[in-house]
């Protein structure tokens, strides 16, 4: 996707009711942090690695190894 498809995706998935559950699959993780989600659940190679709030996959050692590039 373009930047200007990702920015208007975003945008609408903003617009979703918290009573709603969505499902996105997503390797850009900026578009996932700047949305306001309660829960993520962080995927290696078909295996949950993290579960939590944005901030708990933020600082958790296994998605900043794997994803973020640092440890």
């Amino acid at each position: 996707m373009t930047p200007a498809e990702v920015a208007k995706m975003s945008e609408m998935i903003k617009t979703i009711g918290k009573d709603t559950t969505i499902i996105i699959i997503a390797h850009d993780l900026d578009l996932i942090f700047g949305l306001d989600l309660d829960c993520i659940t962080v995927l290696h190679y078909g295996q949950i690695i993290a579960e939590g709030s944005p901030r708990d996959i933020k600082i958790d050692p296994k998605v900043r190894e794997i994803y973020l590039g640092t440890t």
